[in-house]
């Protein structure tokens, strides 16, 4: 889960046909309403971007690969996912995203590669707590800990878990991560009203330093 302050984004839509365009998403803070001229605006709080934190520790062209599948009375879609780490500067991280998407055994058109850019730092919404945004969304709640594997590594993975709810009804969200893994997303499965996915890390390339 990766759209926090300091990430620019550029997406292409893709059809996910069985009910992952409502996937949650990471929540943003509404941006802070314009001052009133009687009360001036106070300079903003900038602070540390812990995606940025989180990339920097791996070299660039490190890689790992997460594959979704999305069951719903309509069937089944499967998404492959394959972050790479492209750039690495003192103020930016760039990270490419290449997303496949298979329904029904059928390959559709594949996107070209999308870039997010994570910015070192950002600047603090107003009223919003800095340790807010190390969580995979604002409504999640560390529930402990258990041990995922990944090929024939094992992670201690930190679990927590929320609720979103969409136009179709309320969805229960359960998510693992744990800090050594780029990304940090281990594994999601979230259930709701006739739609079931998960999502898990099926691969780990770390470049050479």
């Amino acid at each position: 889960m990766n759209g926090w302050p300091g990430v620019s984004v550029v997406l292409v839509a893709v059809a996910c046909w069985a009910g992952c365009d409502h996937e949650p998403l990471a929540e943003h803070a509404s941006p802070p309403a314009p001052p009133s001229a009687a009360q001036p605006s106070s300079p903003p709080l900038w602070v540390d971007n812990p995606e940025f934190r989180h990339w920097s520790q791996f070299p660039v062209g490190t890689t790992v690969v997460r594959e979704k599948e999305v069951t719903s009375d309509r069937g089944k879609v499967t998404v492959t996912t394959t972050l790479r780490l492209v750039e690495k500067r003192t103020d930016q991280i760039v990270v490419e995203s290449q997303v496949r998407v298979v329904r029904d055994g059928e390959l559709l058109p594949v996107n070209p590669p999308q870039a997010l850019a994570y910015s070192a730092r950002f600047p603090l919404p107003a009223g919003m707590d800095k340790a807010a945004f190390d969580l995979p969304s604002l409504r999640a709640r560390h529930v402990g800990q258990e041990v995922q594997q990944v090929g024939d590594q094992e992670f201690l993975a930190d679990k927590f878990t929320w609720q979103e709810v969409n136009e179709t009804g309320p969805m229960e969200v359960t998510y693992w991560r744990h800090d050594q893994v780029p990304g940090r997303m281990l594994r999601q499965e979230i259930h709701g009203p006739n739609h079931r996915s998960v999502e898990r890390v099926t691969q780990i390339v770390l470049a050479s330093p």
